[in-house]
This record gives C-alpha cells, structure tokens and sequence, in this order.
C-alpha cells in the first residue's frame, strides 16, 4: 500500500536558487534515455535495464510521470537529471536520483536532493532512506553531505553489471523525529 496522498500543490514546481524541479512529462524521454545509457551514469544505477533504449524511458514516464516524487531536475533551463522518493524498505521513502554527466561536480544532485527531502519532510514525518553501488564515491558524498548515516548494506540486481552487487544502505532522521518520539 502507498502510504503517500498526493494533492494538486504537490505538482508545483519545486525551486531553488539554481534549480527547478518540475514533474515528469512525454517530451523528456529523448533526453532520459540518452543520458541514462551513459556507461559513466549507467552503472551507478541498479533499476534501469541495458541497454536502455527510449521505450524504457518513455514506459518510466507513463509510471511515474503523475506522481509528484518524481522530479526532473532543471539547471539553466535545461533538463540534466531525475531525483526521486520511491516506497522502500520498511514503508519509509527512498531517495533515488541521477544526474547527466554535463552537470556533475556542480553541488546540483546534493542541492536537488536537499530541495526534494524538504518537500518531503513537510508532509511527513517518516525517515528517508538512500544508497549507492559500493564505489560511487560521488553518491556516497552527496549523501554524506545532506545528513544521512550508514544502515547497514543489501544485495540488489543491476542491470547495467547483470548480476548481483552490494548497494550500501543510509538513512536521513526527520529533523524533529526525536522530539516526535518523545511527546515533545
């Protein structure tokens, strides 16, 4: 069961000083696919299968392009990346994103991420949780850098490796979580 009741303003648009985060739609599953099939950003990745052609992308947009999680992320104008809050382990969020080579090293995944965890924390109370592919040095930063400590590590299937490999697991406590626990 989803636990998430979207509303009409959840769809607005989600900004930051250098970003723009909008919903999904049709016209970005050129750019999805491209960018996805990056070896590079590829194999960061353990949903997507391979090759991944623009019938995977457009079939992703048809899933999720509705759902107010799933977020395009817009750097000068320009599409470069997809960050996203999916049903995970134990009913809790889960924090998942890519980002086009072109805009990596710029502070644009940790600052996307930052945005869609405060959407997130203003209609929940749930923990977030998160990982990367163990060597992703960059995920493991931009994880690091928003809050988010280490719980523990499972086996997952990439497509990318076609074969089983060691996602490092973390988790981000609502910030008043604490306070929630103790009646405060």
């Amino acid at each position: 069961m989803d636990l998430y009741q979207k509303t009409e303003l959840d769809q607005a648009d989600i900004n930051t000083d250098r970003l723009r985060l909008r919903m999904l739609n049709s016209s970005d599953a050129t750019w999805i696919a491209r960018d996805i099939a990056v070896p590079s950003v590829h194999q960061w990745l353990t949903a997507p299968p391979k090759p991944y052609l623009l019938s995977d992308a457009m079939a992703f947009i048809r899933q999720y392009g509705l759902d107010p999680r799933y977020r395009v992320i817009e750097w000068c104008n320009a599409p470069c990346g997809v960050v996203s809050l999916t049903q995970g382990r134990m009913n809790l969020p889960d924090l998942g994103y890519w980002l086009a080579t072109k805009a990596w090293g710029q502070g644009i995944m940790t600052e996307a991420a930052r945005a869609l965890i405060n959407w997130q924390f203003a209609r929940s109370h749930d923990d977030i949780r998160s990982g990367w592919i163990t060597g992703n040095i960059a995920s493991a930063n931009v994880l690091t850098k928003l809050g988010f400590e280490p719980d523990g590590s499972v086996q997952a299937y990439s497509g990318f490796h076609d074969k089983t490999i060691t996602v490092e697991k973390v988790r981000l406590r609502h910030p008043h979580a604490q306070d929630l626990r103790a009646g405060a």
